[in-house]
């Protein structure tokens, strides 16, 4: 074989290798295009699905007009309105998650209005205690007690039952 037939031959080689090697490219660079839209249309779906609005249950309506809600002692603002509710959270082993969500809602907004109610006090007193006007002394510092249908409350909260969501 002459020099000049061997470098032919392997410059078609090489050349029909090069054209091989950028073939495969292009071809896992278009799955992995193909792949990438087909995560991005089901990544799609499954957050459009997760946020869409769940249907209200017959079975369950919410309770018809509004009512108030005493959090007293340790209770906590959504364990008092749980407590207020005249129908369970969940039933059968399954949890109602669109009352979850409405009791965790209307627990929020009453702790912001509760909060909200009151000037925030100085640093002494948010470690629970304060100073005596007339001893100087230290003193612990009780939440102030709200009349609450008969009960003493340290939170009167209106929950709007109309809505559930």
């Amino acid at each position: 074989m002459k020099r000049q037939t061997a470098f032919v031959v392997a410059g078609s080689v090489g050349l029909g290798l090069g054209g091989l090697v950028l073939a495969l490219a292009i071809n896992i660079s278009g799955e992995r295009a193909r792949a990438r839209s087909s995560y991005d249309a089901a990544l799609y779906d499954q957050r459009r699905a997760a946020t869409a609005e769940e249907p209200a249950r017959p079975s369950a309506p919410p309770p018809p007009s509004p009512q108030t809600v005493c959090v007293g002692g340790v209770d906590t603002f959504a364990a008092a309105i749980a407590r207020s509710l005249d129908r369970p959270l969940a039933e059968g082993g399954k949890l109602d998650v669109a009352a979850l969500r409405w009791l965790s809602s209307q627990a929020v907004r009453g702790q912001r209005r509760a909060e909200r109610a009151h000037a925030g006090p100085a640093l002494p007193q948010r470690l629970g205690r304060r100073r005596d006007e007339l001893t100087g002394d230290w003193k612990p510092v009780a939440p102030e007690a709200r009349d609450c249908g008969g009960k003493d409350a340290y939170a009167v909260v209106a929950v709007d039952a109309r809505k559930t969501r």
